[in-house]
């Protein structure tokens, strides 16, 4: 629905984007497996004890040189990448309610998403 596919935000973007529909919804509730845990943006948070679950996701495709720190069925959910002098980060679900599910009432989402941004405005800070 973005009609990101070959514009200037997926070239920025650690993952490529297909042309046309890639939503997957999952009604019952899916919880990604984060699978490099002592990344910045994912360190230190209980993920293996996380009572969360989401309601969909994009399908999306890790880019050659990405780092993907969480997937689902195969699936990147949370991507990583050096782009230019900075970086960028693609969360395969949303925040919004359509996919949130109990994700964003979860008690670690909060330092999630502040590790993120500190790590994506952070170019010097390793890994």
């Amino acid at each position: 629905m973005g009609r990101y596919h070959d514009t200037p935000i997926e070239e920025a973007l650690p993952v490529a984007i297909k042309d046309g529909d890639d939503r997957v919804d999952i009604p019952d509730g899916f919880k990604f497996t984060v699978t490099t845990r002592a990344h910045p943006v994912v360190s230190g948070i209980d993920w293996e004890h996380g009572d969360f679950y989401l309601l969909g996701y994009n399908r999306l495709t890790a880019k050659p040189d990405s780092r993907t720190l969480a997937a689902y069925d195969g699936d990147p959910i949370i991507t990583v990448w050096n782009y230019g002098r900075g970086r960028s980060m693609a969360f395969a679900s949303d925040c919004n309610l359509h996919w949130a599910g109990t994700f964003i009432n979860w008690e670690w989402y909060a330092r999630f998403w502040q590790q993120a941004v500190r790590w994506l405005a952070n170019p010097e800070q390793h890994h």
